[in-house]
């Protein structure tokens, strides 16, 4: 049986609405980076704008503005107190609570600056439950496996 996060993921990747996908982390920081390496694997297309932000989400603001997008989904690291490589979906409202906030601005400031030029933006966000974040390359074994996972959903859609 399909997870919660897999149905929406898909739900909002077959949105006909102009879709961004926003990858936040540090390449390296060990599993922080999970969101930078699936950027690497996913293709855009003519409606879906991947963008990897690596820990500067808040450079790519105007870039999300001028597109149009309707819809962004932020993919990054989390530490929700989850099983390691656990994957939650939530909305908006819910975003602050689980960021593990290596980049320099909260989500919730961003999402903000953003609706200052997009008003009606949907926003959801991805948060893969992390267990190493020191210096280094090397994703743990959960966090290893639900990037697989992650990939294996945005092929199934066309992006990859």
């Amino acid at each position: 049986m399909s997870n919660l996060w897999e149905e929406n993921l898909k739900r909002l990747l077959a949105s006909n609405k102009k879709k961004a996908v926003l990858c936040i982390g540090n390449r390296f920081r060990m599993d922080d980076a999970v969101a930078c390496l699936l950027c690497d694997r996913i293709k855009g297309k003519e409606d879906l704008i991947i963008i990897n932000a690596e820990s500067n989400p808040e450079n790519y603001i105007d870039t999300i503005a001028r597109e149009k997008v309707q819809l962004l989904i932020i993919i990054d690291a989390a530490n929700f107190g989850g099983e390691e490589g656990e994957i939650r979906f939530v909305g908006e409202d819910q975003i602050s609570c689980l960021t593990l906030s290596t980049h320099s601005l909260p989500l919730s400031l961003i999402l903000s600056m953003i609706r200052l030029d997009i008003s009606q933006i949907e926003a959801y966000f991805i948060g893969i439950q992390i267990s190493r974040w020191g210096f280094g390359e090397e994703l743990s074994p959960g966090v290893l496996n639900s990037l697989g996972h992650m990939i294996n959903i945005f092929k199934e859609c066309g992006y990859a």
